[in-house]
């Protein structure tokens, strides 16, 4: 016995010195990166975390060692490593919380580890500016919107030193402006705020169907029931929305519903998609061709000026498409559309992908784990939605000088400014400053038709508008509500008919409008669906005696 007890002495000593050799285990955990630098860089990271050993499956947890490096998921399961070409990779989002971290330099390690294995790590570095140069206001996605006649106009997102959105009602804000060092007279320059509904926004919903979201039981319906309601009943119901899904990987994306405001309509058709295209049958995920396709329809939009969204609801993996992501975040780029991504399922896979679907598209990117976390991803996306501001006014001067605008924005005593890194020049946009102009935006389902009238710019001391329109059949006319972005919503509306036409008369009743503003007018809503309601639509501009007149634009 003593002998025996000798030996397992020396064994257990032996494992001693091999632990404290630093040996103990085999690597077993394979990362992407070894260094992640964020330097002042706000957007998150990614992390690709793999399976080194053949014979089993790895449960890695993922473990920060400061506060201020936050990983999303904090614990993956890795398969047993196969080819390389089939290797079971996780994604780990990693983000920075500069509200934690002071003036300097910073570094910090995410340390992976699993059971038997020796711990991963990589080294985490950022830099934080001195106090104040952090706001508790900033101004992002900068988007100029120049147009005639000599407007500057900027659509942007506006964020708290959080990072999150803010929404507030422009009347709230003291807004200012610059062209170049000489400060904008604000009244006589037509200087305004405004925020989402006072552009018409088109949305297109995309939805996962295929076989990966359905490997969580549950993950279907709710998608369902908070695109359908939550998502809906939240968004301006002047915004036109369009729904398309994917199911299958021997099959195209389908639209389900067309553009429209009806709420109802598109509602039954996300209804009718297990019954009238899935049928049971769900396969291969075409994630990227789908979204392609959707960003096709929504370049086609009249406007370019109008908001284009699209928000998918997806898995993230992407087994069949034609397409590659590369392809979908260019076209979006080039026809101004926005993808915000909703991450559904626990599976960690297929989150790069979505996140870089979004922040290469100017949108943002949510996590919905479990179903009951879709409600809480659908409030933060309007919220997102609705941070989005425009800013516009008009330049006086008639020179060929350029200049760089910039303009200022402050709620609460905190202000963020933003100075433009491209020059203005106003003969650019030279044009005729007396002539608004009117945009129709035609809107249908399946059994009726709804047009818009919008106000896309208004020229000085306008009081009063008529209309002379020729519809397809009859309709019923509306003021758009103040909440909806409305102009004229405490304006007197009367209407007559003179011959085949309806007189459509706007008093303001002592209000002007405000000089350069746009907006939504009115709603024309027909007893039935028309290819084409508006057989002819013109601004009678004999009531103007000081040079306006509108033209309308189809």
């Amino acid at each position: 016995m003593a002998a025996y007890g000798g030996l397992a002495r020396l064994m257990l000593l032996g494992l001693i010195l091999v632990a404290l050799s630093g040996c103990p285990f085999p690597e077993g955990i394979g990362v992407s990166n070894t260094l992640l630098s964020f330097e002042r860089n706000e957007r998150p990271m990614f992390l690709d975390v793999w399976n080194l050993l053949p014979d089993r499956d790895l449960d890695i947890t993922v473990s920060p060692s400061v506060s201020w490096i936050v990983c999303f998921p904090t614990r993956v399961t890795c398969k047993a490593a196969g080819s390389p070409d089939d290797q079971d990779v996780a994604a780990i989002q990693v983000t920075i919380d500069r509200t934690r971290l002071a003036p300097g330099t910073h570094e910090g390690k995410i340390r992976l580890r699993a059971s038997g294995v020796r711990t991963a790590e990589v080294r985490v570095t950022v830099t934080q500016d001195a106090p104040g140069t952090t706001p508790a206001l900033s101004i992002s996605q900068v988007t100029p919107n120049h147009q005639k006649p000599y407007i500057i106009e900027y659509s942007f997102l506006l964020r708290d030193r959080a990072n999150r959105p803010v929404v507030a009602d422009p009347a709230q804000f003291d807004l200012m402006a610059w062209e170049g060092g000489t400060a904008v007279d604000a009244q006589v320059a037509g200087l305004q705020i405004r925020r989402l509904a006072a552009r018409q926004t088109n949305m297109e919903l995309v939805l996962d169907y295929s076989a990966l979201p359905r490997q969580q039981e549950g993950l279907i319906d709710s998608m369902e029931q908070l695109a359908a309601y939550t998502l809906l009943d939240a968004l301006d119901t002047n915004t036109l929305v369009s729904v398309s899904e994917f199911h299958r990987d021997d099959r195209e994306a389908a639209l389900v519903a067309v553009p429209s405001i009806s709420r109802d309509y598109t509602r039954d058709r996300i209804g009718a998609i297990e019954s009238e295209y899935v049928l049971g049958f769900a396969s291969g995920a075409r994630l990227f061709d789908a979204l392609l396709d959707a960003v096709n329809r929504l370049k086609n939009t009249p406007d370019p000026n109008s908001g284009r969204y699209l928000v998918v609801f997806a898995d993230g993996r992407d087994t069949s498409s034609v397409h590659s992501s590369r392809e979908v975040i260019q076209a979006a780029g080039s026809a101004r559309v926005i993808i915000h991504a909703v991450k559904l399922g626990d599976n960690p896979q297929g989150a790069a992908i979505l996140t870089d679907l979004a922040y290469s598209t100017g949108g943002e990117y949510f996590t919905a784990a479990q179903g009951a976390d879709l409600a809480d991803a659908i409030s933060r996306l309007v919220n997102e939605l609705e941070s989005r501001y425009t800013v516009r006014w008009t330049v006086l001067r008639r020179d060929q000088a350029s200049f760089f605008p910039s303009f200022s924005v402050a709620l609460n005593g905190a202000a963020a400014r933003y100075t433009a890194t491209t020059a203005y020049s106003a003969s650019t946009y030279k044009g005729n400053v007396l002539e608004g102009r009117l945009r129709v935006q035609p809107t249908s389902s399946e059994d009726r038709s709804v047009v818009f009238i919008w106000m896309d710019y208004a020229p000085r001391n306008v009081d009063q508008l008529r209309l002379r329109v020729q519809g397809a059949g009859s309709f019923t006319v509306s003021k758009v509500e103040a909440a909806d972005g409305g102009l004229v919503a405490s304006w007197i509306l009367s209407q007559s008919q003179d011959g085949d036409q309806w007189v459509i008369q706007l008093d303001g009743n002592g209000q002007v409008l405000p000089f350069a503003a746009f907006g939504p007018l009115l709603r024309l809503e027909f007893n039935s669906w028309y290819s084409d309601p508006i057989l002819s639509i013109e601004a009678d501009n004999s009531i103007y005696v000081n040079g306006q007149s509108f033209s309308v634009i189809e």
